[in-house]
């Protein structure tokens, strides 16, 4: 019995420490998908978007015991602007699926966010609701008492609440935010003391810019810091754009640290580029003896035009020296 409980006791503990700067999935892509990160994001662009991403941590990883693979991850996110009135706004949706060993977390979340623009730029603040689930597949232990009550066996889900706040400024060369993320700090305990894990209130802070380098290309330098104000990890990233259609570069991944070198490429493809097609390699620098040492992440993006609000406009007699429109 104290050896199971040693053993739950340390998984947990593994869980917590892997995690515990990294409960908000981790995501090469991230300057492609502020949403995830910053509810104050949402509508920016001025278009209706959506995009998936599929991230593959440490491909061909082969645990110690039985058959398995590294951390998998995927994300759905969609947004687009509103005007109301006078007003501008912006709503979005994501979900994440992200699984660890045994541990599946799964979040759905509605986000709001309201723009004030200035002749400078966009201040933008953002609030979001949504549902964080937690499962554990007891079935995948590998126990050394069966009859230990810690033991629950199947598939254990639990569902709490999260919330999220945060503030953007977007400007024409710029932009900077942050994000407040599980403010709640939900417990996942499954109705047993010992099991409790608690999901951390996590802040990141995104910004970058671009200069023009020439006619037809184009740097994108942007960073990435996340903590849970206890541990601080951040990244740095250097896009170039060509012609506005193709973009290469590289991300370095820094806690302790450098942990990771990323390589990004991509293309906007169609006659308006609406068309978005990503992909990140990521190099694993340090810890490769328990780690795999890449990953992979493949982004699709498609936007469209936001609908615009009608108005009631009144009955107007425009005369030209050629034409008469009614």
């Amino acid at each position: 019995m104290i050896q199971q409980r040693l053993l739950i006791f340390l998984m947990f503990s593994f869980w917590t420490l892997v995690t515990h700067a990294q409960q908000d999935t981790q995501f090469s892509q991230y300057v492609f998908n502020p949403l995830f990160y910053n509810p104050a994001t949402a509508g920016l662009t001025g278009n209706m978007r959506f995009a998936i991403l599929h991230r593959t941590q440490w491909l061909s990883y082969a645990p110690t015991l039985d058959d398995g693979s590294g951390p998998t991850s995927q994300l759905f996110t969609f947004d687009m602007p509103l005007k109301i009135g006078g007003t501008h706004h912006g709503i979005g949706f994501h979900v994440v699926r992200d699984k660890i060993i045994t541990l599946t977390n799964t979040e759905v979340q509605l986000s709001y966010a309201y723009h004030q623009r200035f002749q400078a730029g966009t201040l933008s603040l953002g609030i979001r609701g949504g549902i964080y689930n937690q499962a554990i597949n007891f079935d995948l232990f590998r126990p050394v008492d069966e009859d230990d009550p810690l033991l629950q066996g199947g598939n254990q889900n639990q569902f709490k609440s999260d919330f999220a706040v945060g503030i953007h400024w977007q400007a024409p060369r710029y932009f900077i935010g942050t994000g407040f993320n599980h403010l709640g700090e939900s417990s996942f305990s499954y109705d047993i003391e010992s099991l409790q894990n608690t999901l951390s209130t996590h802040f990141n802070v995104i910004g970058g810019g671009n200069f023009n380098i020439s006619s037809n290309i184009l740097m994108n330098p942007s960073f990435l810091v996340k903590s849970d104000f206890n541990t601080l990890s951040y990244e740095g990233t250097v896009l170039t754009t060509f012609s506005e259609k193709y973009y290469g570069g590289i991300s370095l991944r820094n806690s302790n640290t450098v942990d990771d070198v990323v390589f990004m490429l991509g293309t906007f493809l169609l006659k308006d580029k609406s068309l978005h097609i990503g992909y990140a390699f990521d190099y694993v620098l340090s810890g490769q003896t328990a780690k795999a040492s890449t990953s992979h992440e493949v982004m699709l993006a498609y936007r469209l035009n936001a609908p615009k609000s009608r108005r009631q406009r009144p009955n107007l007699i425009i005369r030209t020296p050629r034409f008469r429109h009614e």
